[in-house]
């Protein structure tokens, strides 16, 4: 599996072999992809209409996370991040669109 890793971190663009040195690693690890993992499927639990204590729950069965772990917290942070910054934007252009409508403009 090492080997794997080893030829995908050769493949990379010198942009992110760069961002990885920068964080103190030498290449792709088959551990980055489990934040990944987290995250796509706390995005698709809750697009399949869970609430999110419930996917929270579904993450850490998945993961072997005991009821208490805060690691889906930890692994899915980029999923908060995401929605925080889609609410913010979404709030944002609600707030511009408003203005333009008290300003007159189409």
């Amino acid at each position: 599996m090492a080997d794997i890793f080893a030829a995908v971190t050769r493949c990379l663009a010198p942009r992110a072999r760069k961002a990885l040195a920068d964080r103190g690693k030498d290449g792709v690890e088959g551990h980055d992809l489990r934040h990944t993992a987290a995250v796509v499927r706390l995005a698709r639990y809750t697009a399949a209409g869970y609430d999110l204590d419930t996917a929270i729950g579904k993450l850490r069965r998945f993961f072997g996370w005991s009821v208490t772990s805060t690691m889906p917290m930890r692994y899915a942070a980029a999923y908060f991040e995401t929605t925080l910054a889609e609410v913010w934007n979404e709030s944002f252009d609600t707030f511009v669109d408003t203005l333009r409508d008290l300003a007159g403009e189409d």
